[in-house]
């Protein structure tokens, strides 16, 4: 059961979430300068109602950069039974079957009606420069969109954050439509300042209850974004399987999202690829 300072919210489209940010009263609106925050309130939801494809040449200008299609398209992620494993086969058990347990596997052909679904946190700390914040947000939309290539993509904002004036966990999830996926939009929330900062802050000023400004208020759990317990946390937070992808926070420590950016993203790739050791 969630507790009292905890609130999490659902939009099914960035126009339901752009109504609910425009209701928001403009005292909790993030007051940051245009060159830390990019657009104000009113310009942002207007934006993520529109759309803006402006990056979108810089994202696939890297997508060769990858090298994606290969073990994507080779080797698809499922859980398949088995009898030692991580995830209890419930049905299984009740029957008395010996693979009474999930395990990771991995089949070759991925089928068009098995969708990857992708869950992507666009909030960074406040020490990255704009610059930083959207080198990371461009890389991040080349992974998505080279994805898209190979399998459906189910396409999620997903942020949360604590408050400074009432600590707790609040977040939200924004859907982006896809198949095909909804450039527009897609594009610039996970590319720009302004989805990243502005309308984040605005959110979590109003979901946190406190009726105040948070200004610089600590991670969720006072825990590191790069952290196991922060991403572990935040899959239970947002009830995430063990096959969904999540792109965690950009966290002023992490030295190769910030000076690698194309490298962080191949590291994410690998670890949901089961390339790399869990």
């Amino acid at each position: 059961m969630m507790s009292p300072n905890t609130n999490l919210k659902r939009f099914d489209s960035p126009e339901e979430y752009a109504a609910y940010v425009a209701a928001i009263p403009s005292y909790l609106h993030s007051d940051a300068p245009t060159s830390f925050a990019g657009q104000y309130v009113s310009e942002g939801c207007r934006t993520l109602r529109e759309g803006d494809t402006s990056r979108l040449a810089q994202a696939q200008a890297i997508m060769a950069k990858l090298d994606v299609e290969y073990p994507f398209a080779m080797n698809v992620p499922v859980l398949e039974p088995c009898v030692a494993g991580f995830i209890p086969n419930v049905p299984a058990a009740i029957s008395g079957h010996p693979e009474a347990m999930f395990r990771r596997g991995f089949v070759e052909s991925p089928s068009v009606n098995s969708p990857l679904s992708v869950y992507v946190e666009t909030t960074v700390s406040a020490g990255l420069s704009q610059e930083q914040l959207i080198n990371r947000g461009v890389c991040i939309l080349a992974f998505v969109l080279a994805m898209e290539m190979i399998r459906p993509v189910d396409l999620y904002i997903a942020n949360h954050h604590s408050h400074s004036k009432k600590p707790g966990v609040y977040g939200y999830l924004v859907k982006i439509a896809s198949r095909p996926m909804d450039m527009g939009r897609a594009v610039w929330m996970l590319t720009d300042p302004t989805m990243a900062r502005r309308l984040f802050h605005t959110t979590i000023n109003d979901l946190s209850g406190a009726n105040r400004q948070c200004g610089v208020g600590p991670w969720s759990w006072n825990e590191r974004p790069g952290s196991a317990e922060y991403q572990q946390k935040t899959r239970e937070f947002f009830n995430l399987s063990p096959d969904d992808v999540f792109m965690y926070g950009g966290h002023l420590f992490d030295e190769l999202m910030l000076n690698n950016p194309v490298a962080w993203v191949k590291q994410m790739i690998e670890k949901h690829n089961g390339t790399q050791g869990e």
